[in-house]
C-alpha cells in the first residue's frame, strides 16, 4: 500500500485464481477502496466466491468485465469482478487491449504442475479427468505441462509475460515496479 499511497481508491487490481490462497485477494481489494480483477478458470470457483461475497459480480466476457471495472473507476467505487477464464488465455487479450491494471498478482497454481494448473485450451473437467488416470506416463505429460506453463508465462526475452503489463507487480513477498 506504501507504493500506491495507502488507498486502493480508483486503482485497478488484475489478478488469477480464485482458489486457496486467491479466493480473498477480490474482497482485501475492494475492503482497500480498490477495484479487482480475478481471472478463474473454474466457473464453480467463481460462484463460491459470488456465494460468500468475496466477488460482487461474475462474466465470462472481457468486455462486460472491462465496462464494470470502468464504471468503478470512474464513479470512484470498490468493485470485485470474477471473469470465467483462462489466464493463460485472457491476460494477453487484455495486453493487446492495451490494459494497464495498476497492480498484478498471481494466485493460479502454475507452481503446481501435477495437480493444480490448468494450461490454455485445457478445460477444468479435463484437467481433473487427467490428473485422476495418472499413470506411470504422469512425469511425462507434468513435463510437458511444465514447458506449457513456462510458455505461457514468459516473453522471449525472459521477463513475465502477462506481468510486465503492471505500473506494480506483487510476485509474493517481492515487490517489484515496473
Amino acid at each position: 500500500m506504501r507504493v500506491i499511497g495507502g488507498s486502493l481508491k480508483g486503482r485497478i487490481v488484475l489478478t488469477g485464481g480464485l482458489g486457496g490462497m486467491g479466493g480473498a485477494q477480490p474482497l482485501a481489494a475492494t475492503m482497500n477502496e480498490g477495484i479487482c480483477l480475478t481471472v478463474e478458470v473454474d466457473p464453480a470457483r467463481v460462484q463460491r466466491r459470488l456465494d460468500t461475497r468475496y466477488l460482487d459480480r461474475s462474466t465470462a466476457s472481457v468486455d462486460e468485465a472491462l465496462a464494470w471495472c470502468d464504471d468503478a473507476k470512474r464513479r470512484g467505487t470498490a468493485l470485485s469482478v470474477g471473469l470465467v477464464g483462462n489466464c493463460a488465455e485472457v491476460l494477453p487479450g487484455l495486453v493487446q487491449r492495451s490494459f494497464v491494471p495498476d497492480v498484478v498478482t498471481d494466485q493460479t497454481s502454475a507452481h503446481d504442475t501435477l495437480n493444480g494448473y490448468i494450461p490454455a485450451g485445457v478445460s477444468p473437467g479435463e484437467r481433473r479427468a487427467h490428473t485422476r488416470g495418472r499413470t506411470s506416463t504422469a512425469p511425462a505429460a507434468t513435463s510437458a505441462t511444465a514447458s506449457k506453463i513456462a510458455n505461457d508465462r514468459t516473453r522471449p526475452d525472459g521477463r513475465p509475460g502477462s506481468c510486465a503489463m503492471a505500473r506494480t507487480l506483487l510476485d509474493y513477498d517481492e515487490r517489484r515496479d515496473v
